[in-house]
Protein backbone atom coordinates (compact mmCIF):
# COMPACT_ATOMS: atom_id res chain seq x y z
CA UNK A 1 0.00 0.00 0.00
CA UNK A 2 2.87 2.37 0.68
CA UNK A 3 4.65 2.09 -2.67
CA UNK A 4 5.06 5.89 -2.85
CA UNK A 5 6.79 6.17 0.51
CA UNK A 6 10.50 6.86 0.27
CA UNK A 7 12.91 4.73 2.21
CA UNK A 8 14.29 6.52 5.22
CA UNK A 9 17.72 5.76 6.57
CA UNK A 10 17.58 5.86 10.36
CA UNK A 11 21.09 7.21 10.73
CA UNK A 12 20.29 10.10 8.40
CA UNK A 13 17.20 11.00 10.41
CA UNK A 14 18.97 10.88 13.72
CA UNK A 15 21.81 13.00 12.33
CA UNK A 16 19.42 15.84 11.48
CA UNK A 17 19.80 18.83 13.75
CA UNK A 18 17.30 21.63 13.82
CA UNK A 19 18.38 25.21 13.41
CA UNK A 20 16.76 28.51 12.63
CA UNK A 21 13.05 29.16 12.68
CA UNK A 22 10.49 26.38 12.27
CA UNK A 23 7.44 27.09 10.11
CA UNK A 24 5.40 23.92 10.58
CA UNK A 25 2.44 25.34 8.68
CA UNK A 26 4.61 25.87 5.58
CA UNK A 27 5.97 22.33 5.87
CA UNK A 28 2.44 20.91 6.13
CA UNK A 29 1.24 22.95 3.15
CA UNK A 30 4.19 21.62 1.14
CA UNK A 31 3.36 18.05 2.15
CA UNK A 32 -0.28 18.60 1.17
CA UNK A 33 0.79 19.91 -2.24
CA UNK A 34 2.96 16.84 -2.79
CA UNK A 35 0.09 14.54 -1.78
CA UNK A 36 -2.50 16.35 -3.92
CA UNK A 37 -2.47 13.81 -6.75
CA UNK A 38 -2.54 10.76 -4.47
CA UNK A 39 -5.79 8.94 -3.76
CA UNK A 40 -7.43 10.23 -0.58
CA UNK A 41 -6.62 7.02 1.31
CA UNK A 42 -2.91 7.59 0.66
CA UNK A 43 -2.72 11.24 1.75
CA UNK A 44 -0.77 10.34 4.86
CA UNK A 45 2.07 12.48 6.18
CA UNK A 46 4.60 11.67 8.87
CA UNK A 47 6.11 14.69 10.58
CA UNK A 48 9.34 14.42 12.57
CA UNK A 49 9.15 17.44 14.86
CA UNK A 50 8.76 18.66 18.40
CA UNK A 51 5.79 20.63 17.00
CA UNK A 52 6.84 23.84 18.70
CA UNK A 53 6.49 26.34 15.84
CA UNK A 54 8.71 29.39 16.03
CA UNK A 55 7.52 31.01 12.82
CA UNK A 56 4.47 31.10 10.56
CA UNK A 57 0.81 30.35 11.05
CA UNK A 58 -0.85 27.82 13.34
CA UNK A 59 0.12 24.40 11.93
CA UNK A 60 -3.27 22.95 12.87
CA UNK A 61 -4.80 25.29 10.28
CA UNK A 62 -2.53 23.95 7.53
CA UNK A 63 -3.77 20.35 7.45
CA UNK A 64 -6.09 20.74 4.46
CA UNK A 65 -5.12 18.13 1.87
CA UNK A 66 -3.57 15.77 4.42
CA UNK A 67 -6.05 13.09 5.41
CA UNK A 68 -3.88 11.67 8.18
CA UNK A 69 -0.97 13.31 9.96
CA UNK A 70 1.24 11.25 12.25
CA UNK A 71 3.89 12.91 14.38
CA UNK A 72 7.17 11.42 15.54
CA UNK A 73 8.35 13.68 18.35
CA UNK A 74 12.12 13.44 18.93
CA UNK A 75 13.46 13.76 22.47
CA UNK A 76 10.20 15.28 23.68
CA UNK A 77 9.88 17.66 26.55
CA UNK A 78 6.49 17.68 28.26
CA UNK A 79 5.54 20.78 26.25
CA UNK A 80 6.67 19.25 22.95
CA UNK A 81 4.87 15.99 23.65
CA UNK A 82 1.61 17.88 24.36
CA UNK A 83 2.00 19.98 21.19
CA UNK A 84 2.84 16.95 19.04
CA UNK A 85 -0.05 14.91 20.43
CA UNK A 86 -2.50 17.77 19.85
CA UNK A 87 -1.36 18.25 16.24
CA UNK A 88 -1.52 14.51 15.52
CA UNK A 89 -5.04 14.33 17.00
CA UNK A 90 -6.09 17.30 14.88
CA UNK A 91 -4.64 15.50 11.85
CA UNK A 92 -6.47 12.27 12.68
CA UNK A 93 -3.24 10.40 13.37
CA UNK A 94 -0.96 9.15 16.08
CA UNK A 95 1.86 10.77 18.01
CA UNK A 96 4.85 8.68 18.94
CA UNK A 97 7.72 9.92 21.12
CA UNK A 98 11.16 9.06 19.79
CA UNK A 99 13.67 9.26 22.60
CA UNK A 100 16.53 7.67 20.67
CA UNK A 101 17.53 5.63 17.64
CA UNK A 102 16.04 2.37 18.97
CA UNK A 103 12.58 4.04 19.14
CA UNK A 104 12.58 5.29 15.55
CA UNK A 105 11.81 2.14 13.52
CA UNK A 106 9.11 0.83 15.90
CA UNK A 107 7.43 4.26 16.03
CA UNK A 108 7.41 4.55 12.25
CA UNK A 109 6.08 0.99 11.93
CA UNK A 110 3.27 1.77 14.40
CA UNK A 111 2.09 4.89 12.58
CA UNK A 112 2.28 3.35 9.12
CA UNK A 113 0.53 0.18 10.29
CA UNK A 114 -2.19 2.31 11.89
CA UNK A 115 -2.69 4.08 8.56
CA UNK A 116 -3.33 0.74 6.82
CA UNK A 117 -6.40 -0.07 8.90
Amino acid sequence: MHENIGILVEGDLVALRGHGLTDLAAALRTAAAQLATAPASERVAVLLSDCLPTSGADPALALRGINTLHVLCPRPSAEAERAAAALARRGGGLCQPVRGLPDLAPALTRVLSWSDR
